[in-house]
C-alpha cells in the first residue's frame, strides 16, 4: 500500500518540477528586449516574424496531439471493431503494406504536421481526414483556434 502512494507522490514532484520550468517563458521579455537590441527590426518585419512563429508552434503542437490521439485510439483498435481512425485510414489509403505499430513516430508526426497544416491554412486536401466522433470534436477545436491564429 505504502509504496504505491510514494510512486504517487514522486509523480507530482516530477510534474510540479515540469510546471516550474514553464515559469522561464515569462523571461522571455527580457530575452526579447536584449535580442531586439543587438538586432533592431521593423515593426513590419517583427510583426510577421512572431506570426510565422505563433503559426509554426501552433501546428506543431496540433500535429503532436493529432499523432498522440491517432496513435492511441489506433491502439485501442481491435479486429472487431467498428470505428476506425484517420491513422488505419491513412494507412490503408497509402496503400503501406505493414501494420500500424511498424510505423515509425516520425511519419506519423509529418502526416500530422501535414494535416495541421492543411487544417489551419484551410487548405483541407481531405486525404488525411477525422474518421470518428472524437477526431470530429478534435479537428473541430483545432480548426476553431487555427481561425483565430491564421
Amino acid at each position: 500500500g505504502g509504496h504505491g502512494n510514494l510512486n504517487f507522490a514522486e509523480s507530482n514532484f516530477v510534474q510540479a518540477t515540469r510546471c516550474a520550468k514553464l515559469i522561464r517563458l515569462f523571461r522571455f521579455g527580457r530575452l526579447y528586449q536584449r535580442w531586439h537590441e543587438l538586432i533592431p527590426l521593423s515593426f513590419v518585419t517583427l510583426t510577421v516574424l512572431v506570426d510565422l512563429v505563433l503559426v509554426v508552434l501552433f501546428v506543431h503542437w496540433a500535429a503532436c496531439f493529432w499523432g498522440f490521439m491517432g496513435i492511441l485510439f489506433t491502439g485501442l483498435h481491435t479486429e472487431n471493431s467498428v470505428w476506425s481512425t484517420w491513422l488505419l485510414r491513412a494507412i490503408s489509403d497509402k496503400h503501406l503494406n505493414c501494420a500500424w505499430s511498424d510505423i515509425p513516430h516520425y511519419s506519423v508526426y509529418w502526416m500530422s504536421c501535414y494535416w495541421a497544416m492543411c487544417t489551419v491554412t484551410s487548405v483541407g486536401y481531405g486525404d488525411i481526414a477525422a474518421s470518428n466522433l472524437t477526431e470530429y470534436a478534435i479537428s473541430t477545436v483545432i480548426i476553431f483556434v487555427g481561425a483565430f491564429i491564421w
